[in-house]
């Protein structure tokens, strides 16, 4: 287990294949685990997570728990997740699952997204997006 401070939190970073950062998370706690297939599960506690897009954009995301994998590098965030793109828009659910290999953003239960720009606000139960937040499918709505 690893300890952050308010002032030097615990880091873990996941790059793609160009060693490019794919995600940063940085939390009070982590915790390190092998799976059965010999693979590494990380579980943190109060993660901050910076999705980072191939085109540079960011979505910042926080929530209670969230576990990686360092087989697929996704990474699941549970206990309420609030998310911030760095163009204005928000995002509430109850889960978000960030698949790096389709490099697609789930979120599911009670879903809000915000255009703080504009002013629009959409709901439902479960949204996809990449992490650009240009291609938005919304289902289930309330």
């Amino acid at each position: 287990m690893s300890r952050g401070t308010r002032r030097q939190p615990a880091r873990y970073i996941v790059r793609d294949r160009d060693g490019q950062v794919v995600y940063d998370i940085l939390s009070s706690t982590v915790v390190y685990d092998r799976a059965t297939d010999g693979t590494a599960v990380a579980t943190f506690s109060n993660p901050h997570v910076a999705f980072r897009a191939k085109s540079g954009r960011t979505v910042v995301a926080d929530s209670p728990k969230a576990v990686a994998h360092d087989k697929d590098k996704s990474v699941i965030m549970t206990g309420g997740v609030h998310a911030k793109t760095d163009d204005g828009k928000t995002l509430a659910c109850t889960n978000l699952t960030y698949d790096a290999r389709d490099q697609q953003i789930l979120c599911e239960g009670d879903v809000v997204l915000r255009n703080t720009i504009n002013h629009q606000t959409a709901s439902g139960d479960r949204l996809v997006t990449d992490p650009d937040f240009n291609h938005v499918v919304l289902s289930g709505s309330r």
